[in-house]
C-alpha cells in the first residue's frame, strides 16, 4: 500500500530543532508505520523538502486556491500513490488521490480569541472546506470527534479516533548523577510543580502562577512553580506574572529544553500541574505518567479521556480547586505515591503503535471502499 505521508509542520519544527504536538506525532507514526511491511511510506510535504521528503507545491496557498475558488483538484506527481494522510493542517486538494486529514482540535473554530487573528477568517473558510473535502478524517480524542460532528456536521462513520502515545523513553530513569546535573544546571530544589508547553492564552498560565501564589511563601520557595516551554502569542500579562514570580524565586522559565532534560524534571517534580482550557489530547499528562511523575490536571475537554482516574482533576479557572490539590499533594506522599502507580499503568495503555495499527486500519478500509 502507498501512502503519501504529509510532513510539511515536521518538516518545518525539525528546522527550528523544537517539535510541538503536531511535529511529534508526525515523527512517532512514521516511525510506528515504517515497521509495517505492507506499507510503503512517501514523506511529501509543502515548501522546502527535507529528510528524504519531496515537495508537492513550493506553495500550499497556490495549490489550494484552484479549488478553494473553483473547486479544482490537483493530481499528485506520483500515480503509484493512491492515499494520501495529511497528519497536518496542509490538506491539499487532491485528484484521483483518496485523502485522509487528521484533525486535532477544532480550537481555530470554537475559540479564534485563543490563536492568531491573522487572516483568520479567511484561514478558517479554507481550513473548513479542506476538512470536509477529505475521503475520511482522523482524530486523536472522543472529544475532538464529537466537536467534529456537532460543529462541522460530519458524519460519525466518516471519523476515527486514534489516541496518541508516549515515547518509550519517559519510561526510563534518569541516573542520579543527571539529577543533580540538572538540579545543579537551573538552579532548581526536587520537589517543583512542574509545567510543560508552549505559553499561549488557552494554557492558563496566569490561573496557575496565582493559584501557586495561594500557597504560604515558604511552601511557594519550596516548592517552585518550573515553566518549560517556548513564548508563544498573547503573553504580554503572562510574562509580567512570571518576572514577578522569578523576582521573589518562587517561579522559574526554563524555556525550550532538550528532551532528556524534560523527562529529568518530571521524574523529580512534586507534580506536573496541566490546567489547560482546551485540549485536544493533552500528551504532557501522559509523558508525566510514564515518568511516574504525579498529575494534577483540568477537568475539562479531552483530559479526562486521556488521564482516566490516575490524575487530580480540577476546574481550570478555578484557582482555590487548583491551590488545593497542590497542598493536597504536599501533605500526603500517600496519594502522591498512588498517583505514580495509577498513571504508569494509564500510561502503558497509549503506545504509538497501537496508534499505527488503528491508522492502518482506516487505510484498509478507504482502500476497499474509495
Amino acid at each position: 500500500m502507498n501512502i503519501g505521508f504529509g510532513v510539511t509542520v515536521l518538516n518545518n519544527e525539525t528546522k527550528k530543532k523544537h517539535l510541538d504536538g503536531i511535529g511529534i506525532y508526525s515523527k512517532e507514526l512514521f516511525h510506528a508505520l515504517q515497521k509495517h511491511p505492507l506499507i510503503k511510506l512517501h514523506p511529501l510535504g509543502f515548501g522546502r523538502a527535507l529528510n528524504n521528503s519531496n515537495t508537492i507545491n513550493n506553495s500550499y496557498l497556490l495549490h489550494i486556491l484552484p479549488y478553494l475558488i473553483a473547486n479544482k483538484k490537483q493530481n499528485l506527481k506520483d500515480p503509484k500513490i493512491n492515499i494520501f494522510h495529511a497528519t497536518d493542517h496542509y490538506i491539499p486538494a487532491l485528484e484521483n488521490t483518496l485523502v485522509i486529514a487528521t484533525v486535532m482540535d477544532l480550537i481555530p473554530f470554537l475559540h479564534p480569541e485563543w490563536v492568531s487573528s491573522k487572516l483568520r477568517g479567511l484561514k478558517n473558510y479554507g481550513f473548513k472546506k479542506l476538512i470536509k473535502s477529505a475521503d475520511h478524517i482522523i482524530t486523536i480524542s472522543q472529544y475532538s470527534k464529537n466537536d467534529l460532528v456537532n460543529y462541522m456536521g460530519i458524519k460519525q462513520e466518516k471519523i476515527s479516533v486514534t489516541h496518541l502515545g508516549v515515547n518509550k523513553s519517559f519510561f526510563a530513569r534518569c541516573s542520579p548523577t543527571f539529577y543533580q546535573k540538572i538540579l545543579k544546571k537551573h538552579k532548581i530544589k526536587p520537589g517543583f510543580f512542574l509545567f510543560i508547553g508552549t505559553l499561549q492564552p488557552r494554557k492558563n498560565l496566569i490561573e496557575l502562577i496565582d493559584a501557586h501564589a495561594l500557597l504560604p511563601l515558604e511552601l511557594q520557595t519550596k516548592h517552585q512553580l518550573v515553566l518549560v516551554g517556548q513564548n508563544g502569542w498573547g503573553t504580554d500579562e503572562l510574562i509580567n506574572k512570571i518576572k514577578e514570580g522569578e523576582s521573589k524565586d518562587t517561579v522559574k522559565w526554563l524555556k525550550h529544553l532538550p528532551q532528556q532534560e524534560v523527562q529529568a524534571l518530571l521524574q523529580l517534580a512534586q507534580a506536573l500541574v496541566f490546567v489547560s482550557l482546551f485540549e485536544g489530547f493533552g500528551l504532557p499528562v501522559l509523558e508525566a505518567f510514564a515518568s511516574q511523575c504525579p498529575v494534577i490536571a483540568s477537568n475539562t475537554t479531552s483530559i479526562p479521556e486521556v488521564a482516566g482516574t490516575a490524575a487530580l482533576l480540577v476546574n481550570p479557572q478555578d484557582k482555590l480547586s487548583i491551590n488545593a490539590a497542590m497542598q493536597r499533594l504536599i501533605n500526603d506522599p500517600t496519594l502522591a505515591e498512588q498517583l505514580r502507580n495509577k498513571g504508569l499503568k494509564q500510561a502503558k495503555q497509549f503506545t504509538w503503535d497501537q496508534c499505527a495499527a488503528k491508522t492502518i486500519e482506516v487505510y484498509k478500509k478507504l482502500s476497499s471502499n474509495p
